[in-house]
């Protein structure tokens, strides 16, 4: 639903500027931290693009597909835990390199290890682009940033963790809980 959202955006803004007469190729960045996982992912971006750009979607949809082509850039970072050159790589030579107008990054992994710190040091990076970034990240419990997300252009999808603890101290409200325990594990960058 968000990711209607920064199209129609998008749109709005292209459309305020005058508009094209032919359509325009619009690149939108798929990276995946571990492509064996991302499988089920990367089909559903695949069939979503493909549905706008035949305009086989919503009606406002149609109108955007009249005018754009979306075309999926991929970029795979390695299994496990990966390198600032793999990241560098990645959003040098092929985000930059082929003009995406968003970039979507997904992880599928729960596990709270080194790939949690090189995920955060992925978002890091590929928020100084000033490309907008729609995140979903299954352990981004482990993520800190010192700045709302919204500045740093992530829209992450995934609850952050302060809205996790603002659920867990609802419930206990709720249900007038006075005692409760914590059981947690080491974020990533701190192993």
């Amino acid at each position: 639903m968000r990711l209607l959202l920064y199209v129609l955006l998008l749109y709005s803004a292209i459309k305020a500027q005058g508009g094209f007469k032919v359509k325009q190729k619009i690149n939108i960045g798929l990276v995946y931290q571990n492509y064996a996982r991302s499988k089920v992912y990367d089909k559903a971006f695949r069939e979503t693009i493909r549905n706008i750009n035949s305009a086989q979607s919503v009606s406002s949809m149609k109108k955007i597909a009249s005018k754009y082509t979306f075309n999926p850039v991929d970029c795979i970072l390695p299994k496990g835990m990966f390198y600032p050159a793999h990241v560098l790589d990645c959003i040098c030579n092929t985000l930059i390199k082929n003009q995406v107008s968003l970039i979507v990054f997904v992880t599928a992994s729960e596990t709270y290890d080194d790939t949690t710190s090189a995920a955060l040091y992925f978002l890091h990076m590929a928020s100084h682009t000033g490309i907008p970034i729609i995140t979903w990240n299954a352990d981004n419990a482990g993520f800190s940033f010192n700045k709302p997300l919204d500045e740093y252009r992530i829209l992450q999808m995934a609850p952050p963790i302060t809205h996790q603890i603002k659920a867990m101290i609802a419930l206990l409200k709720r249900y007038n809980w006075p005692k409760f325990g914590i059981v947690t594990t080491d974020p990533g960058q701190r192993s």
